[in-house]
Order: C-alpha cells, then structure tokens, then sequence
C-alpha cells in the first residue's frame, strides 16, 4: 500500500490546523434554532463560501453526523433544506452533489429547464416566485447572480430573459 498512514488524533489534528488557516470547513454548529436548521446554515455558508463547488459532492450523512455530533436524521433534515433551496441535488442512498452557490439559483436554473425556456423568453421574477415558493426579492437576487454566471440577460424596460439552456 502506497501512502502514509497515520493516526486519527494526528488526522484530526491536521484538520484543525487547515480550518484555522481557512483551508477545511469548520465543524462547529452556531446556539440558535433546532439542530437541522443550524446544519443546514453551515453547510449552505461551506458551499457559498467556496469550500464546495458545483459539481462537487457533499460529504457522507455519516461522516457528517460524526462530524457535527448529531443524528444521521439530523443530518438528512439539512440536507433536504438545501435542496429545497436549489443548492444540492439529494438522492437517499446516493451521494448529494452541489447545484448552485447561492440560494434558490439551482432551483431556478431547473424551472427553467422543466418548463422548457429557450433563449429569449422573458422571465417575470413574480411569476417565478410564486412557482417556486420563494419571495419575490430572494428571486431578483437570484436573477442577478444568474446574470453574472452568463445564464440570464437584461434589458432595462423589459427584465431578465434566458440567454440559454439553464
């Protein structure tokens, strides 16, 4: 077996001196709200803060669960939160791999994918909101970072419009 191998204290050791220099995502839960909740927060902050990219897979339920010292239940709460916001694609049993870096953009980019939107089609960030179950304000937010990664345009007098596959 090539590789070294070392112990766990070492490991986790290792792990604490990245996280204080910025370089691991931190383990720690914040006081407020139920446990998923908390969970979700921070891992929503892993993936905005860059940590995890698109593309990128989570790590495991279980290893999160040891992680965080909490349920594996817990952990699927978060999980489902996430996804909720278009940031994850979750499959039980299944890894869960990251969409989007920011709030409700995944799940907006897949509304336009499910209802079939080609180039040009104009988006109404009320209508979209409301199809979605998001406010209005998370959806313009939403539409501006979608601008910057090039999948929406705008034209002022008439909003965003899809400027290709989403």
């Amino acid at each position: 077996m090539n590789g070294y191998h070392v112990g766990m204290s070492v490991a986790r050791g290792a792990v604490g001196i990245l996280r204080d220099a910025g370089l691991a995502a931190t383990g720690s839960l914040s006081k407020d709200g139920p446990t998923h909740e908390r969970l979700a927060r921070t891992m929503e902050k892993w993936i905005a803060d860059g940590f995890y990219r698109v593309g990128d897979n989570l790590p495991s339920a279980r290893h999160l669960s040891e992680e965080f010292r909490v349920s594996n239940r817990a952990v699927g709460r978060a999980i489902d939160v996430l996804a909720d916001k278009g940031l994850v694609d979750a499959f039980r049993g299944r890894s869960t791999t990251v969409t989007a870096t920011q709030p409700w953009t995944g799940k907006i980019r897949r509304h336009i994918r499910e209802k079939g939107y080609g180039a040009g089609i104009v988006l109404s960030a009320f209508d979209t909101a409301a199809a979605l179950g998001i406010s209005e304000k998370e959806c313009e937010r939403a539409f501006a970072r979608l601008k910057k990664e090039g999948v929406l345009g705008f034209v002022p007098g008439t909003g965003f419009y899809v400027k290709g596959e989403g």
